[in-house]
């Protein structure tokens, strides 16, 4: 059961990752041909990005409730940013708010910058300031296709919010 939950939150990662190079691509070119696409990241994006968060969370919640994996410092603080997006996203949902950008943007940068300090300390390319919890911040619960661990799913995750936040925001238009 656990493997299979691997591979699908694997998979997701995956998807994620054609969306950010997908908005990126529709960000920087502008073109009459995609601008089909980027209108429906516009409209969709606040639903797109709360689906993200609320899966994010429940995914941590199954790994760490369900699995019995106990997470480090480095993802707690992960969840710390990510479990309030989910809130503030079906909040802006429900109640069609349009500034909630301002909200969300702070929330996204910090998930980002932790998340991606958390997986460089996995590969090794920086040492981990968490010595002192249960668990090594360093230590992998999985890691599929060699590259695609807890953090980096955290990582890609939080910069696709990030990119859909900022498409749905009345400015970038």
């Amino acid at each position: 059961m656990r493997v299979l939950f691997d591979q699908l939150t694997s998979l997701g990662t995956i998807i994620n990752l054609i969306v950010i190079f997908l908005l990126i691509i529709l960000i920087t070119l502008r073109s009459k041909k995609l601008s089909g696409i980027l209108l429906f990241f516009r409209k969709k994006g606040i639903l797109l990005a709360f689906f993200l968060a609320f899966a994010a969370s429940l995914g941590s919640l199954i790994y760490s409730e369900y699995f019995l994996l106990i997470p480090c410092d480095l993802c707690w603080y992960q969840r710390i940013f990510i479990y309030p997006q989910a809130l503030i996203l079906l909040i802006a949902l429900i109640k069609k708010l349009k500034d909630s950008f301002y909200y969300l943007i702070p929330f996204s940068i910090g998930s980002i910058l932790i998340s991606g300090y958390h997986y460089i300390t996995q590969l090794g390319a920086v040492s981990s300031v968490c010595v002192q919890g249960v668990v090594d911040c360093t230590a992998r619960y999985f890691t599929y296709l060699g590259f695609i661990t807890m953090p980096f799913m955290s990582l890609v995750v939080s910069i696709t919010i990030l990119l859909l936040v900022l498409i749905t925001h009345k400015k970038f238009k």
